[in-house]
């Protein structure tokens, strides 16, 4: 394992055997709005012209229409076994799963977190959002049982976990 300073200090992880190829260049760590992290780099590309690259991209170097995810989510720990290639719909499918509730959803911005929703006959319905996944678990169960009663899928049995 090699480590390796960011410009703005931070220390990255990469394998021993990259190491002298992202030693070449000086990587930087890029923080949107919504507070995810990316290491990247600028290159020339074959027409001279400066573009950003990714270091996952960089060190594995997926066909085109595919990204690079860190598995455990750490954009600083780029071994090459913490780096899966998915395709691009695969990525963003990821992204949006990431409550372990049927219908609720995370919102990264504002006060409150959790969206629920439900479909019924193919119609959307927003049901608002909530400050904990819980909260939004249940409001999600409540408008099950309004629509389906008995038959409804709950997220909660017997309204708490």
């Amino acid at each position: 394992m090699a480590e390796l300073t960011l410009s703005q200090g931070q220390v990255i992880q990469v394998d021993d055997a990259d190491s002298a190829l992202v030693s070449a260049y000086t990587w930087h760590i890029q923080k949107t709005p919504e507070g995810k992290q990316y290491v990247f780099t600028t290159i020339k590309d074959d027409s001279d012209r400066r573009k950003r690259i990714y270091l996952p991209r960089f060190l594995r170097n997926p066909p085109d229409k595919f990204v690079v995810k860190n598995i455990d989510g750490n954009p600083l720990n780029c071994h090459r076994s913490n780096l899966q290639i998915l395709k691009h719909s695969q990525g963003k499918r990821e992204e949006k799963k990431n409550s372990r509730f049927k219908g609720i959803r995370y919102v990264p911005k504002g006060e409150r977190h959790w969206a629920a929703s439900i479909t019924v006959d193919g119609e959307y319905r927003h049901l608002g959002v909530f400050d904990t996944e819980i909260e939004a678990a249940q409001a999600r169960d409540e408008a099950a049982f309004e629509m389906w009663g008995e038959c409804a899928v709950m997220n909660i049995t017997g309204g708490s976990e």
